[in-house]
């Protein structure tokens, strides 16, 4: 079962190892990783959905990769945890598995946690935190 969901993850997404390539977006370089430890029970995920779809679709071609790990169940758990490793940010997600609600902000090249929201996240906090990071690159 896992190598199937595994080889499933890998020819749906077109996918590999955050780190093991440089993941290119229109705009250059991936330089942000931002994840989102998620479950449907969480108060504080529902009302930072907004805010996430907001921040992916504003920054996703621009330099910031976005993954949302579903954290709701043992099922959903396990192709989080399996698509994390496969991911190369295992370490990072069982970190925070039981922490619903937490957003993560990874710089790419060094794999340095940049910021950590925990119990849900507003859009305009991240918003500044991303544009600072990219425009300290230019």
């Amino acid at each position: 079962m896992r190598i199937g969901l595994t080889l499933l993850l890998i020819g749906f997404f077109g996918i590999s190892n955050v780190w093991s390539q440089q993941l290119e977006t229109e705009s250059g370089p991936v330089e942000i990783v931002a994840i989102w430890i998620y479950a449907d029970w969480c108060e504080d995920c529902e009302e930072s959905e907004e805010a996430f779809e907001k921040l992916k679709e504003q920054w996703h071609q621009n330099g910031t990769y976005f993954r949302k790990f579903d954290m709701s169940d043992e099922f959903t758990r396990t192709g989080a945890r399996e698509f994390a490793e496969l991911m190369g940010l295992e370490d990072i997600l069982e970190e925070h598995e039981t922490d619903a609600g937490t957003f993560i902000l990874v710089d790419a090249p060094d794999r340095k946690t940049m910021t950590t929201y925990e119990d849900g996240f507003g859009y305009t906090e991240v918003n500044e935190k991303i544009r600072e990071r990219l425009e300290a690159e230019d």
